[in-house]
């Protein structure tokens, strides 16, 4: 589990922040402070995986804080920085080690897939939890019906692996996904990763019993109990998938 502290003087932003990634299976948030003073004490008292720090804060300013950090020699978090980024600010935060700097305000699915990217970057903890969601994957899709060796399906756990660990993907053309998944597969165009998914779901369907598919409606949340389609296969197992 990636623990989380937000610091930040907005309430609005801290809220807002705090439900998205507590929705998220492998993150919690541990704690909130509205500034910088709050928000160091938090940071040695709690020894959070990650830190979510703005910069104009009351008490003590973003770069304030990282300043304490490093002279106290406390455990470094992870320190990504949500502000009003300047040049100056910038060329700072970097001179004091945050690991990221974004662009306030931060693009919700950008920031939890910055927060994994970081704490994942250990190899080790990375094929774990790697591992854990190809399980998963694979465990949603033959509930579903779905044959594992077939290649379409194969195709298919690729696309929502990645869609899952970069969730930023599933909102922009479907088709920057696909393209994603046949360069991991390689020697295939996106087109191509398409029209075998697509193809495997249209034979599945076809010789699904009847009881199978009133149970991929539900888990889709399909309500007019339609043949699925590829981007509603991915958006429905990334919403019920726990890693």
């Amino acid at each position: 589990m990636i623990k989380v502290i937000i610091i930040d003087d907005e309430e609005i932003i801290v809220r807002v922040l705090e439900q998205e990634i507590n929705k998220q299976e492998d993150m919690q948030i541990i704690g909130t402070a509205f500034d910088g003073e709050e928000g160091f004490r938090l940071i040695k008292e709690l020894n959070p995986d990650v830190v979510i720090l703005d910069n104009m804060m009351p008490k003590l300013d973003g770069l304030g804080v990282l300043r304490k950090i490093r002279d106290e020699s406390i455990k470094k978090p992870v320190i990504i920085y949500v502000s009003d980024i300047t040049r100056t600010t910038f060329s700072q935060a970097l001179e004091l080690s945050v690991n990221y700097p974004m662009q306030k305000p931060a693009d919700k699915d950008s920031l939890i897939s910055t927060i994994r990217n970081y704490f994942y970057g250990s190899d080790i903890e990375k094929e774990k939890y790697n591992k854990k969601l190809e399980s998963n994957i694979t465990k949603e899709l033959s509930e579903m019906g779905f044959n594992i060796a077939n290649t379409g399906v194969r195709y298919l756990r690729q696309v929502i692996f990645l869609a899952y660990t970069e969730p930023v993907l599933i909102d922009k053309e479907f088709k920057t996904i696909l393209n994603r998944a046949a360069d991991k597969i390689g020697r295939i165009k996106g087109s191509s990763v398409r029209t075998a998914i697509q193809d495997n779901i249209n034979s599945m369907w076809r010789y699904l019993p009847d009881h199978i598919k009133e149970y991929v409606w539900i888990k889709l949340e399909i309500k007019d109990k339609h043949k699925p389609k590829l981007k509603e296969v991915v958006s429905g197992i990334i919403n019920v998938i726990k890693v």
